[in-house]
């Protein structure tokens, strides 16, 4: 008989192998049906009992990614209500106390700059030096 490689890493496909082979121990082999695997002797109800405890993680791995899968899609359909809520109490926040004020750095709101004295330089009312006349290539 040749041996089956042991190699797929899909838990799909072991957790089908598994069940196939809890299967065919619960209704194939008597329940004191005795079998050598890996130099330990164990019976056919031993050998059922750890299939299922072999299939175990792999269904609550099965449940969590579903689980997962189905969080991310609430997460993701709430998001543009959630974004809508978070503008709109922002902007009452501004609104009540004051879009300058800086207690909004409190609530992650950057407070509007007050208004300063320009300088002269930046409001044009300084005297640029005169340019220099540039020559032409002829």
């Amino acid at each position: 008989m040749s041996r089956r490689k042991s190699t797929n890493s899909n838990p799909s496909a072991l957790k089908a192998r598994l069940e196939t082979l809890l299967k065919g121990v619960t209704t194939v082999l008597a329940a004191s049906k005795k079998l050598d695997i890996a130099g330990e002797t164990l019976t056919a109800k031993e050998i059922a009992e750890r299939l299922q405890k072999r299939i175990a993680p792999i269904d609550a791995a099965e449940v969590a990614q579903v689980r997962a899968s189905q969080a991310v899609h609430e997460r993701d359909a709430e998001r543009p209500s959630t974004l809508q809520f978070v503008d709109d109490l922002e902007s009452a926040v501004k609104g009540s106390l004051g879009a300058s004020n800086a207690a909004l750095e409190h609530f992650g709101i950057a407070p509007k700059r007050p208004h300063g004295r320009r300088s002269a330089a930046k409001n044009g009312d300084a005297k640029t030096p005169p340019s220099k006349p540039t020559e032409r290539a002829a």
